[in-house]
């Protein structure tokens, strides 16, 4: 597991308790490179954010980690995984003990021990606020929390009352970034949504966010906002999902990243805020499409300056690992993301926006 130090402390921001965390070692010079003649970085606040689909451990991908180790999932992206400054998913189970989930059920069930593999594989954040978070009530929802915490892992978009609301801030030798995270009411149970004496995930109301949004901006250099909202298999937003993204935007939120249509959706601009309508999928066991098995890991280069998107396109084979893809395949999910696009010319297998046509 990456080495990382947690500094507990407790910021009030707009009434809600700020949960920060702090990852050293991750802006060094490179092993082997001496730090007088490590490259030299543009000054200011800048932070590169790595951020992939949803992450499902339960069903056919937990009978692969049964057979192959928790680590399966990850063994052809942890090294990339590692990499970012800071590393994200959406989590779309809990984590309790129990019973097995069979093929096609739709109340999901991982095992905690699958925290420890989400942090060796490099995530420091997870969002929680998503239509599964309350498949084990609200107990298997703590548990869940107290496991990816464990595990080096910070939760974020669950909590009692405004606690679901609290950013999770990541401090890092370049800049701080603060992640919030919300869940499309249409696809939750009401019990499942935070309320004031009881656990649950944020509920993605425009007016909550733009406020949630303004406030981390106070603490943060940058602000990432999570949505699992949208429509399930459809390759382009819906109306709920921009109108989420337009108050982030329009409150200053650098980053809006997207969860839960399955399938990867564009890449756009709103203003200056970056929105990455859906990641689709990324650890998932549903092989009936093309689209559900493609993926990528997205990069995001963020700094005062704007941010700078390239991608790494992907695969998921055997139901559960991704694997990048190479060619036509490639260039193929790279033009779902960014439209008009090319190979980016210092990354090997990375996919840039053209230049000419650059978000």
């Amino acid at each position: 597991m990456r080495k990382r130090a947690a500094v507990a402390a407790a910021v009030a921001v707009a009434g809600i308790a700020v949960s920060h965390v702090a990852l050293v070692g991750r802006a060094e010079a490179p092993r082997g490179v001496p730090a007088a003649i490590a490259p030299i970085v543009e000054s200011g606040p800048h932070v590169e954010i790595l951020a992939v689909g949803d992450i499902m451990p339960a069903r056919w991908v937990e009978r692969r980690l049964w057979a192959h180790g928790y680590g399966y999932p990850f063994a052809a992206t942890a090294e990339i995984l590692r990499g970012g400054q800071i590393t994200f998913a959406n989590l779309e189970s809990p984590l309790v003990p129990g019973a097995p989930v069979e093929a096609f059920q739709m109340v999901f069930r991982g095992d905690p021990e699958f925290a420890d593999a989400l942090g060796d594989a490099g995530f420091d954040v997870v969002s929680l606020a998503n239509n599964h978070a309350g498949d084990q009530g609200a107990d298997g929802l703590a548990a869940t929390a107290e496991a990816l915490r464990a595990a080096g892992v910070r939760p974020v978009g669950v909590g009692v009352g405004l606690e679901s609301r609290a950013p999770v801030i990541v401090e890092t030798p370049t800049g701080s970034v603060a992640f919030l995270a919300y869940a499309d009411e249409r696809w939750i149970p009401g019990r499942a949504v935070a309320a004031e004496f009881s656990a649950g995930v944020a509920p993605l109301r425009p007016a909550m966010i733009a406020a949630d949004v303004v406030a981390a901006r106070e603490v943060a250099d940058f602000v990432v906002v999570s949505m699992h909202a949208g429509t399930e298999y459809e390759p382009l937003p819906d109306d709920v999902q921009r109108a989420a993204a337009l108050a982030a935007a329009r409150a200053g939120a650098t980053l809006v990243i997207g969860h839960h249509p399955h399938v990867l959706q564009p890449i756009e601009r709103i203003g200056t805020t970056v929105v990455a309508w859906s990641l689709g999928n990324f650890v998932f066991d549903q092989d009936q499409s093309p689209e559900t098995q493609e993926t990528a890991i997205v990069r995001f280069e963020v700094s005062e300056s704007g941010v700078e998107v390239s991608a790494l396109p992907a695969r998921i084979y055997d139901y559960a690992q991704p694997r990048p893809t190479f060619g036509d395949a490639a260039r193929a999910t790279a033009k779902k993301l960014f439209g008009a696009s090319e190979a980016c010319a210092d990354r090997a297998g990375w996919w840039c926006p053209v230049k000419e046509k650059a978000l």
